[in-house]
């Protein structure tokens, strides 16, 4: 009997034991986690900057990639075929997400709210829920298939690309840090800048925005593009510090053309030749004050 209670003993501590030591299962990430859903054939490649590690389960049952997020880091992995699948992203400290043409068709990044930059572009969303990245501060989704962005509560935003998609419609009434807005290639037909008074780089050519743009707000205005439009006014009264403006290509006529080039500021600016651009107007031709411009230190392209 003492025999068979040794060796029952003896067989239960080696299972115990070979339990304890069984490594052949991975370690269960931990930290906030990000999904992102792509079908590229190829290498995707991911950029990260922050602190503490991250953990990439790549999505095609090869083995998780855990390392420490030394500032700026970045991971690639090669898929060989097309399939969809699902990476997943975890760590606690994780400011910067970049992965431009991974043919990303989908992503979950609402539990990161440390994220202060995202770079998307040149991928296939179709949306974009960034409300709980509330510390955004940068953010390219140029290139997309976005018909809709809502970036209402990223008030700490101060630059934001997003041309090249369907949007109709950008509310940017809350964003009042931003100082950098590229718009452009999509399809909005108004554009209220009113409350970016901080706003330095305006791109919003290529749309199809109508009427008059006011630009009263935005004193520190330096380069404008609102070309390719539905434009019939503009003032720029206001803009003491315009260094260029693209105005190409819109349905202002003769005189309201003669009040924009009126309005220009004769301020010079150390270094910089002062150009206006306003082609393709109906009335490009007959339109007045252009040397008004020009003694104000305007090169007028028309």
């Amino acid at each position: 009997m003492m025999i068979a209670v040794i060796i029952i003993a003896a067989f239960t501590a080696c299972t115990v034991t070979g339990t304890l030591n069984d490594d052949s299962d991975p370690p269960i990430p931990t930290g906030k986690k990000m999904t992102l859903v792509s079908n590229k054939q190829g290498n995707v490649r991911l950029e990260f900057s922050g602190s503490g590690k991250i953990t990439i389960d790549w999505g095609d049952e090869s083995e998780n990639e855990t390392f420490d997020n030394l500032g700026n880091t970045s991971r690639s992995h090669h898929y060989a075929s097309g399939d969809s699948r699902t990476i997943t992203i975890y760590g606690e400290n994780i400011m910067r997400l970049s992965f431009p043409n991974s043919q990303v068709t989908s992503m979950d990044i609402s539990e990161n709210d440390a994220l202060t930059q995202l770079d998307c572009n040149d991928n296939q969303l179709k949306t974009l829920n960034v409300n709980k990245n509330t510390a955004l501060i940068k953010m390219d989704c140029c290139n997309n298939q976005l018909t809709a962005l809502d970036v209402s509560k990223n008030t700490a935003l101060k630059d934001l690309f997003c041309s090249g998609n369907q949007i109709v419609e950008l509310d940017m009434k809350s964003n009042t840090n931003l100082t950098q807005l590229n718009c452009s290639n999509n399809k909005l037909k108004e554009l209220d800048i009113s409350k970016n008074t901080k706003i330095i780089s305006l791109l919003c050519n290529n749309n199809l925005i109508e009427g008059e743009l006011n630009t009263d707000s935005n004193v520190d205005l330096k380069i404008l593009n609102c070309g390719d439009n539905k434009i019939t006014g503009m003032n720029m009264t206001k803009n003491t510090k315009l260094e260029t403006l693209f105005c190409s290509k819109n349905e202002m006529e003769a005189t309201e053309l003669t009040t924009l080039l009126g309005s220009l500021h004769d301020n010079g600016i150390t270094g910089v030749s002062k150009e206006v651009y306003i082609q393709n107007n109906p009335g490009t031709a007959t339109c007045g004050n252009k040397d008004v411009a020009a003694n104000n230190g305007w090169t007028v392209i028309d």
